[in-house]
């Protein structure tokens, strides 16, 4: 993913990641993120999809008139 930031000219600096928590999985990749300078957020999973139930709650009755 780093190698690919670069390409775009983009620092890590400039980079926010939100990952979902996933038990022990995302920790490697955190803790490199991190390494090189990426701000990251774990974020819960369940939260994240609470909050996608929201948005869709959300434009559906914005289209109602």
């Amino acid at each position: 993913m780093l190698t690919w930031v670069a390409k775009q000219n983009v620092s890590p600096e400039e980079l926010h990641i939100v990952m979902e928590a996933t038990g022990i999985y995302h920790e490697q990749a955190v803790m490199a993120l991190v390494d090189a300078g990426v701000m990251v957020s774990i974020v819960n999973p369940v939260q994240v999809k609470d909050f996608g139930r929201e948005l869709a709650q959300v434009r559906k009755h914005s289209s109602r008139k």
